[in-house]
């Protein structure tokens, strides 16, 4: 079975997260991952080959953020290339999203 693009990212986000050795479960709510029952991580990722780093938030996507965030600490995991892997709260976040 042929690995997506996007799959390809998010296995190596979460590769790095489950090696901080703080995650008991992980489930999958599409598009969100949720860890130890806690916390709500929407992952994005950027192919450029390097900044500025550029990401796309569908309108579901922005939806699905506002509504997280109400019931649990809610994250987005900005997935740079090769470079790394920045979290953003969703409160400090919010302000930088331009609706499409």
């Amino acid at each position: 079975m042929a690995l997506k693009k996007q799959e390809f990212y998010e296995g190596a986000a979460l590769h790095l997260i489950a090696k901080s050795g703080n995650v008991k479960s992980v489930r999958y709510e599409p598009p969100f991952f949720v860890f130890n029952e806690k916390v709500s991580v929407l992952l994005k990722y950027s192919t450029r080959g390097r900044s500025p780093w550029g990401f796309t938030f569908t309108p579901d996507e922005q939806r699905g953020l506002g509504a997280r965030s109400l019931g649990m600490t809610t994250l987005v995991g900005l997935i740079c290339g090769s470079d790394g892997i920045a979290a953003v709260s969703y409160r400090s976040f919010i302000p930088k999203l331009r609706f499409i």
